[in-house]
């Protein structure tokens, strides 16, 4: 009864869930699992051609049935618990997120544009340090008094 309700709780969060395509090879299973899930809730009977790479041997037992068909909602908490591992470990990210998205998204290709002509600080910056170069050198050329 208890996973037969937890089960209906997380039916709209696998729907909604989208994941970026730049999974690495670890994650490509977790994310071929969910997949199959998205296509195979909504039928009556769904398929029994669910890849049973994320099945991991504690989880055998709740979700290959004895004569080797998949329950379905044993295989959706497993490919949850595996999706937990892979999000801690960095193989899948998840779009839209700020904590799980992927770290190198938000880096520039390329050369980085030049701005400098462009922002008044900068060139402020700039003279302040020519400044400072000028005074440097007048300290640098004073006599010493000792």
């Amino acid at each position: 009864m208890i996973l037969r309700v937890a089960w209906m709780t997380q039916q709209g969060l696998s729907k909604n869930l989208v994941f970026k395509r730049c999974a690495n090879a670890a994650g490509a299973p977790v994310v071929t699992a969910f997949d199959w899930l998205r296509a195979n809730l909504a039928r009556k009977k769904p398929d029994n051609d669910a890849p049973r790479e994320i099945i991991g041997k504690s989880w055998q037992q709740h979700v290959l049935r004895e004569d080797g068909t998949v329950d379905v909602h044993a295989y959706t908490f497993c490919a949850l618990q595996e999706l937990q591992t892979a999000l801690k470990r960095r193989d899948v990210f998840v779009a839209p997120s700020w904590r799980y998205a992927d770290p190198r998204a938000g880096l520039l290709d390329g050369e980085p544009p030049r701005l400098c002509r462009r922002l008044p600080i900068l060139r402020e910056d700039r003279a302040m340090t020519k400044r400072k170069q000028k005074y440097s050198k007048e300290v640098r050329e004073r006599p010493r008094v000792n």
